[in-house]
């Protein structure tokens, strides 16, 4: 299995899938790393494992699906069979989706449908939910709303700082999602997915 990983932060996400790889969990290749932050640390991650990476700076473009028309050309180049958005924070367009219907894969840290979009664990806190979730979906051309194809949920207690709470929800999102592409088959096979 071939995986093309999207990210604009540090690239945990990226390095558990990559550690998950090199420790035969996982039997796949990640082709290529493509980022929207030039800074962005998955970068360095990737260089140690010498995948190549890009930047696509979308400022450079006239608009953002010319930056996405970028990104496609390096995608197909390598011919994932999954585009693994792994902490990429924009909004991906509905022709960019389109071309890839059924190939592209996100993390998204709370138990969806519930709080969609920017900081949903700080919405889950706000609202004093006494436990919090992981989701792996698709990406369709609603945010966060693709199906779903797995989800986690755990507990979070009151005497628990913010930063427990998201290095809690950072290891299960680097567990569920070596799990959903590992199984991947047989989820889709279980949900009806083609």
């Amino acid at each position: 299995m071939r995986l093309c990983i999207l990210a604009s932060g540090s690239g945990s996400n990226f390095e558990a899938i990559q550690t998950a790889i090199l420790e035969e969990e996982l039997s796949a290749d990640i082709v290529c790393v493509i980022s929207d932050k030039m800074d962005a640390y998955v970068h360095k991650r990737a260089h140690k494992h010498e995948i190549p990476t890009y930047f696509i700076n979308f400022k450079e473009h006239p608009t953002r699906a010319a930056a996405e028309h970028s990104m496609s050309l390096i995608i197909d180049t390598y011919n994932p069979d999954y585009i693994v958005c792994a902490g990429y924070m924009k909004i991906l367009g509905n022709d960019f989706v389109n071309k890839y219907s059924g190939k592209i894969l996100n993390i998204h840290p709370s138990k969806l449908p519930k709080y969609k979009g920017l900081n949903a664990l700080q919405q889950a806190l706000d609202n004093n939910e006494k436990e919090i979730g992981v989701s792996v979906h698709y990406v369709d051309e609603s945010l966060d709303g693709g199906r779903i194809l797995k989800q986690v949920v755990f507990p979070i207690y009151e005497d628990e700082s913010l930063s427990e709470i998201e290095s809690k929800l950072h290891q299960h999102e680097h567990k569920l999602y070596v799990e959903v592409l590992k199984n991947i088959r047989e989820i889709k096979n279980e949900k009806g997915i083609n």
